[in-house]
């Protein structure tokens, strides 16, 4: 039977991190088996200011690095982040916007084996190198590692 595992991480409760778009974490990456697994995830964010109409990119630290590639079309190196995750999503013409993404919003990532940082970090971005600007909005974000 394929098993999976839910890791539940709260921004209020990160282990570092001022910012509300870059926090850091500490988990115990052991207590799940080493294999392969499927990795999506869920997120919600409280209420947010946007003062922006861009997208929200989320990244976590579970597996690569930065990676530098080929340059683009003017000529600016293009940095590719290896943790990226997916997009987050505004609602935006409400009353009360705030940020999410389900299980099916973004397509799976699939792992070779178990994160093995046990300290890893959570970034919001607006492209690879902005900060997401959405004050002080805080946010749960879970994990789901499904054993493949």
């Amino acid at each position: 039977m394929k098993k999976s595992y839910r890791v539940i991480l709260q921004s209020l409760l990160a282990t570092s991190g001022a910012a509300v778009n870059f926090k850091t974490y500490y988990y115990d990456w052991s207590q799940l088996k080493d294999c392969h697994y499927k990795l999506t995830f869920t997120y919600s964010s409280s209420v947010i200011t946007l003062s922006t109409t861009q997208t929200a990119y989320l990244f976590v630290g579970l597996t690569q690095s930065y990676n530098n590639i080929t340059s683009d079309q003017s000529g600016q190196i293009t940095e590719y982040r290896g943790d990226y995750l997916g997009s987050l999503y505004h609602t935006r013409g409400q009353s009360f916007p705030y940020l999410s993404a389900n299980q099916k919003s973004n397509p799976p990532i699939y792992l070779d084996g178990r994160p093995r940082a046990n300290i890893f970090s959570v970034e919001i971005k607006a492209n690879v190198n902005t900060a997401f600007p959405f004050g002080s909005a805080n946010y749960t974000l879970i994990l789901s590692f499904e054993e493949c």
